[in-house]
């Protein structure tokens, strides 16, 4: 990067990279091969020879984004801290995103997502006014992880779902897989190792009390996610170790391993988990409420399989049901905090993307099936072709009786 570069042609190094095209610059060349060797003295030299405060912020997003790949978190804020050298990069819109964007996610990282929600809004708005259609799409998906882990279910597949309009029109090839990967759509291969479908299984079988099987699950899960390079603590299914360590007998084990989950987010879901199987003590209890308020989590993204398992609806325990199909369903509406759309219930009881005009039938179907297993035609309740659970016939637990009663 010797010679001074206008922020078009970033922009264009950018996409050909989002692309897959080789030979843009050795910085993005030597990141597309992760290798570390080499990417880092190239981004210390581009760095140093940058001319403006928009090379200078390429170069530097680029770096920052390379210590995320390696989940290497104080190499991160080291590389962080070198915006000072950036001159007046405030007054340039293209930095100030790259910068409000990278605030995000270092308040993602820690946990912090009510504040990670709003440096990504803010993100957005900067690359909208700047007309900055990559940083548009990045600051889509994060707010859509972010929703996610806040348990805005709906609301984070609407920022996926924009974003990954955005990303197939501008054959962004990279962030399309990423997208895809968190809506688990089905063009994907389906003979692919998926995460979300190995936390489930885990899940099922924590429920049934089979241990041994769960354990193995995670060894081949921790074996996968290595191969893979994936080094996010939420990538991995680690918190789970600690509830078949006392499910097999093996308290200290168990307590040490909990001891080392320190992300926040992963905290909630285990405590909430151990809180189902095996009951919390009063110290964990205040600490999953202190937990919850500090970082603004509703209960959607801890309630597991094993929360709802033990609810009862008009009397009758969800375990007892035995139509698989109808069980997904309770499980997905008394999980949730608002109604849930036909796409949602198509994806969660099914897999499949939903058509209207293949499916509606069929939710209607299931729904009728629902309503006969309890013999309460009022079960559900239809709010423009979203559905959720009547709010009188709740469980007092569930997300919806609290918010309904608040």
């Amino acid at each position: 990067m010797s010679k001074p570069m206008r922020i078009p042609d970033l922009r264009r190094l950018e996409e050909d990279y989002d692309r897959g095209k080789t030979g843009v610059v050795a910085l993005l060349e030597s990141l597309a091969r992760r290798d570390w060797a080499a990417f880092y003295p190239i981004a210390e030299s581009s760095f140093a020879e940058a001319r403006s405060a928009a090379e200078r912020a390429f170069v530097l997003q680029w770096a920052i984004a390379a210590t995320e790949i390696e989940y290497d978190l104080p190499k991160r804020a080291s590389w962080l801290k070198r915006w000072a050298e950036v001159p007046d990069w405030a007054a340039d819109q293209y930095c100030l995103y790259h910068w409000t964007f990278q605030q995000g996610l270092s308040a993602f990282f820690e946990g912090s997502l009510r504040e990670a929600e709003a440096r990504f809004r803010r993100a957005l708005d900067l690359a909208i006014e700047s007309n900055y259609p990559r940083g548009r799409m990045r600051a889509l998906f994060h707010l859509g992880l972010t929703c996610r882990d806040l348990g805005n279910l709906s609301r984070a597949a609407e920022f996926f779902e924009e974003s990954l309009a955005l990303a197939r029109a501008r054959k962004a090839n990279k962030l399309i897989d990423r997208i895809q990967a968190q809506l688990g759509k089905p063009e994907q291969r389906s003979s692919a190792y998926r995460f979300d479908h190995a936390k489930a299984r885990i899940e099922a079988l924590l429920l049934a009390r089979d241990f041994a099987r769960a354990r193995a699950l995670l060894a081949e899960a921790d074996s996968r996610r290595r191969q893979a390079g994936l080094r996010r603590r939420r990538e991995s299914l680690f918190s789970y170790l600690p509830l078949v360590a006392l499910g097999q007998g093996r308290p200290r084990i168990a307590a040490r391993v909990l001891a080392r989950i320190s992300d926040p987010i992963l905290r909630i879901r285990i405590l909430n988990l151990k809180k189902a199987l095996f009951g919390l003590e009063d110290v964990e209890l205040r600490e999953l409420s202190l937990l919850r308020s500090l970082h603004g989590i509703s209960d959607i993204i801890t309630q597991s399989a094993a929360d709802a398992e033990s609810a009862e609806i008009c009397g009758i325990p969800l375990r007892s049901v035995t139509d698989a199909e109808v069980k997904s369903l309770l499980k997905l509406l008394l999980a949730a905090a608002e109604a849930v759309p036909k796409e949602r219930i198509c994806e969660a009881v099914w897999g499949l993307a939903y058509d209207p005009v293949v499916h509606d039938g069929k939710i209607y179907k299931l729904i009728h099936r629902a309503r006969g297993v309890f013999n309460r035609s009022d079960l559900f309740v239809n709010c423009y072709g979203s559905y959720r659970m009547n709010p009188e016939l709740l469980p007092a637990n569930a997300p919806l009786a609290r918010t309904q009663a608040s």
